[in-house]
């Protein structure tokens, strides 16, 4: 089965929105693997620092589903 890494990040309500878009990912893709959380500056606009993660799934569906979901 194809593996899919999705990069993730937030700069609003990060841990809330980071958190939502993870169980969303979880119920339509199954087990997941996460990278760690880092937290970076806003780059080319004045904003609150972001949490990025990177995470891995697997998936036999088309990358445009995937985009869609």
């Amino acid at each position: 089965m194809p593996s899919v890494y999705l990069s993730i990040g937030s700069n609003i309500e990060r841990e809330e929105n980071i958190r939502s878009a993870l169980k969303t990912l979880q119920s339509r893709f199954g087990k997941m693997a996460l990278s760690s959380v880092y937290e970076t500056e806003a780059v080319g606009f004045d904003g609150p620092p972001f949490f990025n993660l990177t995470i891995h799934f697997e998936s036999d569906k088309p990358v445009r589903d995937i985009a869609k979901s």
